[in-house]
């Protein structure tokens, strides 16, 4: 099994966040005043952070509370 640092995965959950958010701005159907700039700052990429920073959290106090590399050893013998 891999070990998975905190910061490869908010890197992945940021960049797994932006390209599924993509969609969303051709499900709002922008009309000419909002354009596909508006909906990436606005929308896509904050909503790609806050995801990043709340599955980092996450994995953090799982990872602090249950020890994860004692389980995985444990696994191993």
């Amino acid at each position: 099994m891999a070990y998975l640092s905190p910061v490869v995965l908010v890197l992945g959950l940021l960049v797994i966040s932006c390209l599924v958010g993509l969609i969303t701005p051709f499900a709002l159907k922008l009309n000419a005043q909002q354009d596909l700039w508006w909906a990436l700052w606005t929308i896509v990429l904050p909503q790609a952070a806050l995801d990043a920073i709340i599955g980092g959290a996450v994995y953090w106090l799982i990872n602090s509370h249950f020890r994860l590399e004692q389980w995985v050893s444990e696994d191993r013998i």
